[in-house]
This record gives C-alpha cells, structure tokens and sequence, in this order.
C-alpha cells in the first residue's frame, strides 16, 4: 500500500497536511503535479507561521517539518501507563517513516517548477522568520529544536531517536502549549486562543516588594515541581506591579513547563470546560484572573467560589488559579449588608448574616494572599533608577529624582505603573530632543 494512504499512527496531525502528502507520493511516485502544493504549503508556512529560527543548516523543508512534529497536538508518549507502550510504539514506526521525508532532496521538486534552489535560501526563510512573538520563549524553542536536528542528522535508525522525542515532547509538550506560554479563554467561541506578543516583563524589570515576590515565587515553584501549591490572591493599591508579577512568572518557569492563560471574569463559568482542555497536558497552568472584583447584583462570584472549594469535578494537580485585585474583599459590601440605614430602597434579606460571610469569605478561600501597598517616595525613586538603566537613559540621577517627584506630584502619585510612564515619557522626550540636535 501506498505510505500515502497509511494513517499515521502518532504523529495523526501529519494525515492532513498538504507538503507531507506531496512529499511522499513525490518520493514514491515522482509525480511532478505534486510539486505545487508541496512548495505552496512552504511558502505560507514561511510568511505566515512566524517559524522558529533555526540554523543555516536546516532546510526550510527540514523546518517545516519539525514544527509539524512538535506543534501539532497528539497523545503524550507518557500518558497512561496502560497506553505508554502503544503510544511509543507507534511514535517508533512514524519516526521511520518520517526519516526520508525529512531527507528529502526539494531540488528536483523545485526544478520541476522551473525554480532553483536559492528561492528556499537562508535568507528568505531569516526574512519570514519570528520577529514577532515571545523572544524568550522563541529562544528556548530553537535550542531545543536545533539539538533534536543534530541527532536527526547522526541517527541512521530513527526509531532509535523515541527516548529523544519523549524527552523533548515531556519538556516542550505538543500543539499550541509547545509553541506558545500565554494563552486567554475566548468565551463565545469557547477555545484557548494564544497571545502572539505577550507582555515582555520579567522577573529583573520589578523593583521593590521582594517579601511578596518570594512568596509567590516559592508557591510557584511548588507548582511546577509537582509538589503541594496554593492558589493565590494578590490585592492591593493601584499600579503596585501585581498584574506584572504574574505575567513574569511565565517568563521565569515557562521553560519548565508552566503556562498562563487569562480568563475573563464572566467566563468563570466555563472553568469545567477549561479545566477539561488542560486536565491531561503535561504542562503547568496558571489560570489568571486579572483585576477581580464583583458588583453589586453580580453573582459570578459564586462560580469563583465553586472554583476555589472544588464542584462536582475537581480541580486537576495541573491547574492553579491566581487573581490580581485593589480589594482586599472581593465582593463589594453594601450597608445594608450590615444592617445599617440606608436612604432609598433596601432589600430584605432574611438571612443577612449568612449573605454577608459569603461575601467577605471569599478572598479567604485563596490560600496564599499577598497585600501590595503603595511605595514610598524611596521605593518609588528606586523604581524609576532601575527602570531609567534598563532603558538606556542618559541623565543624571539628581535629575532623574528631580524630574520624577514632579511627575508623581502632577500625575498619578507613587506607583510601579506611575514609574513605568515617568520612564516611558522621559525616553520619548530625551530620543526627540536627541533627534532635533542631530538634525541641526
């Protein structure tokens, strides 16, 4: 039979795709119709996949493929002790059979278009490449890419390469949680849609509150080792770096496997259907709650509730939830929750006492939460410095202090947010001025 008309047995994403149907029958057949395709299938692969960079040496081809292999989504090879056999199986027999395609010779397929091989140059496929996307994680990702093609190149039997793919598959994972870390629910549509540019911030760009940050660092590490981990409420003043703390978590433990995925408030209801997505991926899941707070008449507290104390299906060991917050109550509290006189219409709650500790329990059903108050002008001064010399700035520090009391004073007051658009203002103004100068 034909290896066209053979299902693959792990790697299944690769029954559907175009090049790889064409470059089989091509090595099989040698039938120039399917050169078309096959050189179609790069040329978008290339212009609109953001590919991973990877050596000179490594073929378009050779690229297309690899990204095939580990960013589409198929069984983890450790999934289920009853199945790991099965599934290393038949990982063994498509890594034979992908061994030819991946040294396919695109040469003749390209002259039987009346092309040379230049148009599939370095360079073309440099120009297409990721200047997009995470440059962390993009980094990681063609480190371990470019150690799986070495062994591709060394290996005559590739079935012998299934410990190398088990370990890079257990590592990376597969499909859009191989090739991306930060992710948000989309409700309507229901799905994980990844964030292409996510917020760049890391663990060195934040300043200040170091006791909080080795809180939800050690937490966070527990998580990722697989060990015992809390899920976790940071609330406090405006603009104190809670949100960014979160997002550079992913930053510092995405190589590890932990992932983020942001989910909007009136989504919470759709956490079984999340928690269901996730539940058997290799990788670690934060699911982020940003800025959380519930007016009155909202009841999607009660679903954050259900969340934290655990439904009719439990949370899996996987999924962690952390919310960011300026209340330390996260369910706003009227007076006539306490029985005190209010003008207007009053409701009549005959279980008031009841209403009101459901109300005000909630926050203490995260277990670690981590308070953030404003800096003081010291913090906030150091906050500036340090971000002024990540950015480049030439100024004097006398200045600098100068110039950002007086930002604090008519804008925002003292935050990590004011100091970050103190920097961000003072680097556009200083570039200007440099740019009138030179072109004097």
């Amino acid at each position: 039979m034909p290896s066209i008309l053979v299902p693959w047995m792990f790697f299944q994403g690769l029954s559907d795709d175009p090049a790889v149907a064409a470059a089989e029958d091509w090595i099989e057949t040698k039938n120039p119709e399917v050169a078309a395709p096959w050189f179609r299938a790069l040329l978008r692969f290339a212009a609109e996949e953001d590919p991973i960079p990877l050596p000179a040496t490594v073929s378009l081809w050779q690229s297309y493929l690899l990204h095939r292999l580990f960013f589409s989504t198929f069984p983890s090879p450790d999934e289920g002790k009853e199945w790991r056999r099965a599934l290393q199986g038949g990982l063994a027999a498509d890594l034979r059979r992908v061994r030819p395609l991946y040294h396919l010779d695109p040469a003749p397929l390209l002259e039987s278009l009346g092309l040379g091989p230049e148009v599939l140059s370095p360079d073309f496929t440099s120009a297409a490449s990721t200047a997009r996307g995470d440059t962390l994680l993009n980094q990681w990702l063609s480190d371990q890419l470019t150690e799986v093609a070495r062994s591709l190149e060394t290996t005559e039997d590739w079935a012998d390469l299934a410990d190398l793919f088990t370990r890079a598959f257990r590592s990376m994972g597969s499909g859009p949680a191989a090739r991306h870390w930060v992710f948000k629910w989309e409700g309507p549509s229901r799905r994980l849609v990844p964030v292409i540019e996510p917020d760049p911030i890391t663990l060195a760009d934040l300043v200040g509150y170091e006791r909080q940050r080795k809180q939800v660092l050690q937490n966070t590490e527990q998580f990722v080792l697989g060990l015992p981990a809390n899920n976790v409420l940071l609330y406090g003043d405006r603009g104190t770096g809670k949100s960014s703390l979160v997002k550079a978590l992913v930053h510092e433990f995405g190589a590890r496997g932990l992932r983020l995925v942001e989910v909007a408030r009136r989504d919470l209801g759709d956490f079984p259907l999340i928690v269901r997505l996730l539940r058997r991926r290799p990788q670690k899941f934060i699911l982020f709650f940003d800025d959380l707070s519930f007016g009155e008449g909202e009841t999607f507290y009660k679903d954050l509730k259900t969340l934290l104390e655990g439904g009719v299906e439990r949370r899996p060991n996987n999924v962690l939830l952390f919310a960011t917050s300026n209340r330390r109550h996260l369910v706003n509290e009227r007076f006539s929750d306490r029985g005190w006189p209010t003008r207007g219409d009053e409701e009549d709650d005959l279980h008031l006492e009841d209403t009101v500790q459901e109300k005000l329990s909630l926050a203490d059903r995260f277990g670690l939460t981590v308070s953030f108050l404003s800096p003081d002008q010291e913090l906030f001064l150091e906050m500036v410095g340090h971000m002024a010399k990540r950015a480049g700035l030439e100024i004097e520090e006398d200045s600098l202090r100068r110039l950002a009391l007086q930002w604090e004073r008519r804008h925002n007051g003292r935050s990590g947010r004011s100091a970050r658009q103190f920097v961000d203002h003072l680097a556009g103004e200083l570039a200007l001025e440099k740019k009138k100068v030179d072109q004097r």
